[in-house]
């Protein structure tokens, strides 16, 4: 995973592969370490090829974290297995997706 703060709080995270069991946890972890002081996050998932539910776990938590210190997120670069897990969770609802 690549991440890169932008300046005048945007920062961009380049997902890895996959969002699994294995993988969520730390990836979460790292994103969330860097948020302090964010006022609008690129979640891009060019690269995202699986999410499981600890991957959906890791947008929601996102999610909630930015949105509770009045920044937004945006999903760039969704790939269309990604896409209808999003649609199929109803996590197309309330997020923010660029395609």
């Amino acid at each position: 995973m690549k991440i890169e703060n932008k300046g005048d709080g945007n920062l961009v995270c380049i997902l890895p592969e996959r969002l699994d069991v294995n993988t969520a946890d730390t990836s979460g972890e790292e994103i969330m370490s860097k948020l302090e002081g964010i006022t609008h996050l690129e979640l891009d998932l060019s690269n995202l090829e699986y999410a499981s539910s600890a991957g959906l776990r890791v947008f929601l938590t996102c999610y909630r974290k930015m949105t509770g210190q009045g920044g937004t997120m945006v999903l760039t670069h969704v790939q269309p297995s990604i896409m209808m897990l999003l649609e199929m969770t109803g996590f197309t609802d309330f997020l923010t997706i660029q395609k």
